[in-house]
């Protein structure tokens, strides 16, 4: 079992890019996910870790790994920052958003999850924003599974 805390489990998880074999970002990411689980996180790298995941969801091997290690990611800089998250919507909430198609209703579930944690999360004077955000990528996404999750959601706000 890894000491998590004599490394930096993020340095590592972005330093993994550069691997040459797909098991070691595979590794990075894990032992990510699991120190995410249990201690804080530096908030100053949440774009990057955000931007590194949703670019290894792209690889197959790593696409369900990634998403999980994301989302626990949100929920960690909800529990630690909630106003952090606005500076990773950009990347985050049209992600989440394709997810809601996803053929696998975990996934479904989950990109859901990770969105309401990220409204639930947001600070009053950003709920514009984030609402932006949701009609901006959500509603002309021309898919009628994703846009009537949307309006769902929007009516809950």
């Amino acid at each position: 079992m890894v000491n998590y805390h004599d490394y930096d489990a993020g340095a590592v998880m972005l330093d993994a890019v550069h691997a040459d074999d797909l098991s070691t970002v595979e590794t990075a990411i894990t032992n990510f996910k699991q120190y995410i689980k249990r201690n804080l996180v530096d908030l100053d790298y949440a774009l990057p870790y955000v931007t590194f995941l949703i670019s290894m969801y792209e690889t197959k091997d790593l696409a369900v790994l990634s998403f999980s290690t994301l989302c626990h990611l949100i929920k960690r800089i909800s529990i630690q920052d909630p106003s952090v998250l606005q500076h990773v919507y950009d990347p985050v909430v049209p992600f989440l958003l394709h997810r809601l198609a996803d053929h696998k209703d975990s996934i479904k579930m989950t990109a859901l999850k990770s969105l309401k944690t990220c409204i639930d999360s947001c600070v009053s004077r950003n709920i514009d924003s984030l609402i932006r955000f949701l009609i901006q990528d959500g509603l002309m996404i021309v898919d009628a599974q994703i846009q009537i999750t949307v309006i769902d959601i929007l009516d809950q706000s």
